[in-house]
């Protein structure tokens, strides 16, 4: 998918969808390049951009990719992406509160699909921390449900509940 900001598109990956208050809310990881910048381009040649620097979208507007459509350079950072890469891999996402011996992430996907793919108590997971590759075991794993969305009407996010 990408992100429309009139005239550019970036790249990304949704990660999780809600519905809450009527209104559908994606979780959006951008995609970088091997440089770091946004994978991003310009939406009527489908070609790439250079220091794309912003991901602000004055649409709030989300498309599917059609990868076969877009330029070469563009499909080849898309494709080189780690995330991308290993999308069939990824479980979740590093979560606030972790330290450097003890990670909190949050699960993308639903129980039966981590079974599925063996991943549970004992399994081993690997983290990018600086560009190292950081090998964790899910040990003692618990879900917080204290953790909820929220909504108001400007902002909304995510909150622990005492």
């Amino acid at each position: 998918m990408y992100l429309e900001n009139i005239t550019n598109g970036i790249a990304g990956i949704v990660l999780s969808e809600r519905v809450l208050l009527g209104r559908k809310w994606l979780e959006v990881l951008s995609l970088r390049d091997k440089y770091q910048n946004l994978i991003s381009f310009n939406i009527k040649t489908l070609m790439p951009l250079a220091d794309e620097k912003s991901i602000f979208s004055k649409t709030n507007s989300l498309y599917l990719l059609n990868i076969a459509a877009i330029g070469y350079e563009v499909k080849e950072a898309i494709e080189a992406n780690r995330i991308n890469a290993n999308f069939k891999n990824l479980i979740g996402n590093v979560w606030e509160g972790s330290i450097i011996n003890k990670i909190k992430f949050n699960k993308l996907f639903a129980d039966e699909l981590l079974k599925e793919r063996g991943i549970g108590e004992g399994s081993i997971t690997q983290i990018i921390i600086a560009n190292e590759e950081v090998l964790y075991q899910i040990i003692d794993a618990r879900t917080d449900e204290g953790l909820r969305f929220i909504c108001s009407s400007s902002r909304c996010g995510w909150a622990i509940s005492e």
